[in-house]
């Protein structure tokens, strides 16, 4: 069972990144969406693969060190923080697309923190443990593609009619 701490500090590293990232494009105005010429052609096997390399990699590294989640949760945060900053003053729609998906992918990134805090641990304490987590989150992670591919563009659909 993870650590409620460790859970607590990684949202908290998300969500401040998030804030951060959020007051940053305000400033700088980093990056503009217009959802009128968006397409969605992306496969979901694609953002799969995408977001499993990620994975994979934060596991295989934090069989070695435990400081790379800090990173990634914190860029993932900062760059969500952009995305929400650019969508409320540019375009609203665009955040209505990062819900569906976001709700199973953000708890995901945050565990991610987890794992790499504690994967030396597990491996040397509970291998079966670590191994049925990794199982979990590539199941997870297929999901969010899946809504990603075939739901989030129905909603974009949706309100672009109006």
């Amino acid at each position: 069972m993870p650590s409620f701490e460790c859970i607590r500090k990684y949202s908290n590293i998300y969500l401040i990144c998030c804030i951060i990232g959020y007051i940053c494009n305000l400033h700088f105005d980093i990056i503009y969406f217009d959802s009128s010429n968006r397409t969605y052609d992306i496969s979901s096997l694609y953002i799969f693969f995408k977001n499993i390399s990620l994975i994979l990699i934060v596991y295989a590294i934090s069989l070695i060190t435990n400081k790379y989640g800090i990173f990634i949760v914190s860029i993932n945060g900062f760059i969500i923080g952009i995305f929400i900053a650019a969508s409320v003053m540019n375009d609203i729609v665009s955040l209505w697309l990062l819900l569906p998906h976001g709700i199973i992918e953000i708890p995901s990134i945050i565990y991610l923190g987890y794992i790499s805090e504690n994967g030396m641990i597990l491996v040397k304490e509970e291998p079966k443990k670590l191994l049925k987590i990794l199982a979990i989150h590539i199941l997870i992670t297929a999901l969010a593609a899946a809504i990603e591919t075939y739901i989030t563009p129905q909603i974009y659909l949706l309100f672009r009619r109006y």
